[in-house]
């Protein structure tokens, strides 16, 4: 199946918000072709198992922490023949008034990533997109909870200034986990109790984690 039609800002003073979440566990599931409005994206990330993305005929096996990017107006559909437990976030254009964060002005304050939606033509996958795991969980909260937009507008455009940040890096996996565990420490400082808390934060082996941060 051939498919191309790169993403669109329909209306740049618009933003994107969260309009339909779905976090499961899909075991033996096989699912149709859909589509999602012009304009939409669709964030799917891996927490635990396998899976395959089918985008217009193009195949992506995923696997846990892998961030799958849909341009939802593609015909799309998950294919999980084991076990795999997905987040899956639809963004649609919508009009918000008064808007804080238009698509306009934050491509015009991040040119990257208005390359980012120029290529978005099917899909893309993040491997790594352990870092913003709890960002895309904020914004199922709060959609699921308060639904406070504005709030939700900042939330949703601070994940896609980390999508792009992420596509970018140039980083070493070595370098990332450092930097992730500096990270961990600064914020967790008086909290943390031992150095499995950190292990199992960043998904490595604590002997591994020591020696690279040594380094």
């Amino acid at each position: 199946m051939a498919y191309e039609n790169a993403y669109q800002i329909t209306n740049p003073d618009c933003v994107l918000l969260p309009e339909e979440i779905c976090y499961m566990n899909w075991q033996k599931y096989y699912m149709d072709y859909h589509q999602h409005p012009a304009g939409s994206i669709e964030f799917n990330y891996i927490v635990e198992g396998t899976c395959y993305y089918d985008i217009a005929g193009e195949i992506y096996n995923l696997k846990k922490r892998n961030l799958m990017i849909v341009n939802g107006n593609t015909p799309h559909k998950l294919i999980s023949p084991d076990s795999c437990i997905n987040m899956s976030i639809n963004y649609y254009q919508s009009e918000l008034t008064p808007s804080i964060g238009t698509l306009s002005a934050l491509v015009k304050a991040y040119p990257c990533l208005g390359t980012f939606f120029q290529h978005l033509n099917t899909g893309l996958v993040i491997q790594n997109a352990r870092n913003i795991f709890h960002l895309l969980e904020e914004i199922c909260n709060e959609t699921n909870n308060k639904k406070d937009p504005y709030y939700l507008n900042i939330l949703v455009n601070k994940a896609l200034i980390e999508v792009v940040r992420l596509l970018s890096a140039e980083k070493s996996p070595t370098d990332t986990y450092v930097e992730q565990i500096k990270n961990y420490i600064n914020y967790h400082f008086f909290s943390i109790e031992n150095i499995d808390e950190i292990a199992s934060y960043v998904a490595l082996n604590k002997v591994y984690l020591q020696k690279i941060f040594r380094e």
